[in-house]
């Protein structure tokens, strides 16, 4: 209550020309939106990562509002997420190419890579959620907490030093019992940026997708995508050849092949830095062609 009456003052005390939202789902966003709604204020919801674009996740998708219910625009990264928004049966009108504002500090330019002969392999965890009924069975739970162990087994037998980093999401499960148990030199990052981290690492590995993998692309980075959920099927940034896919069974083999293959290694860093080239729309002027689109939402044109 208290934050519908605020949100109430809000709008009365200020005119708002639009509404941007990061999403339909949270609290505070669906109470500007219902109170918008009310006043007739356009709303535009804004993409804010990557997300699992395939079949398998349609539905959840929808239900979860990948695709928005109330907003009026949809602003997407690039032409591969608006396709895929346009195979939900979302209209092609709703959909405008912005850009990612997020990425607009990485330029994507083949000069900005940065040496990946570097002393820690990074792992980059994402647990399974609390919002998708199948990451709640035992089974993945278990197959999750197995995957952080082989993980580090087989970094630690290599006798490379481990950086982990953990999602900042509130219910990202804490695995540094895990990781100390096996090694303790492991080092757990519970917070904090994490692009300083990529930009040392010499490998890139992250469980199953996440908005990071562009930005370790960008900077040049091999990436490991560790399979950990079978239920949610491949996404684009997985099938494109753009990053090695492993799992438990094939982890030490693909972790090998990447540190000792320099012909792989710089053929799976050239794929990931044209994917995310692809992938991302106007990458150091997406910040301002948001804007502009905000000064007048027809004046913006996606190419």
């Amino acid at each position: 209550m208290q934050e519908i009456e605020l949100t109430k003052k809000l709008y009365k005390k200020y005119h708002f020309d639009y509404i941007l939202v990061w999403s339909e789902t949270m609290l505070n966003h669906l109470i500007a939106i219902k109170l918008a709604k009310t006043q007739n204020i356009p709303i535009f919801l804004i993409q804010h990562g990557v997300y699992f674009d395939n079949p398998e996740m349609m539905t959840f998708n929808q239900f979860g509002k990948v695709t928005p219910e109330y907003s009026d625009k949809f602003l997407v990264w690039g032409d591969i997420f608006k396709k895929y928004v346009m195979s939900l049966d979302y209209p092609e009108n709703n959909v405008k190419v912005i850009g990612s504002p997020l990425h607009d500090g990485l330029l994507i330019d083949k000069s900005t890579k940065i040496s990946h002969e570097n002393e820690f392999i990074l792992l980059a965890t994402s647990s399974p959620s609390q919002n998708i009924i199948q990451d709640l069975t035992m089974e993945v739970l278990q197959n999750y907490s197995e995957s952080i162990k082989k993980i580090c087994e087989v970094v630690s037998k290599m006798g490379k030093k481990l950086v982990i980093k953990l999602h900042p999401q509130p219910f990202e499960i804490d695995i540094t019992d895990i990781a100390k148990k096996i090694d303790s030199r492991i080092i757990v990052v519970k917070a904090g940026d994490i692009t300083p981290l990529i930009k040392s690492c010499e490998v890139f590995i992250i469980t199953d997708i996440s908005t990071t993998i562009l930005e370790a692309q960008i900077l040049g980075k091999p990436v490991i995508s560790f399979k950990t959920r079978n239920h949610l099927g491949i996404s684009k940034i997985t099938d494109s050849n753009s990053c090695l896919s492993a799992t438990q069974d094939n982890f030490e083999k693909v972790l090998t092949q990447i540190l000792t293959d320099n012909d792989l290694k710089l053929k799976i860093i050239d794929s990931g830095f044209e994917f995310s080239k692809n992938y991302l729309s106007k990458v150091g002027s997406a910040s301002k062609n948001l804007l502009s689109f905000l000064d007048n939402p027809t004046s913006v044109k996606d190419n």
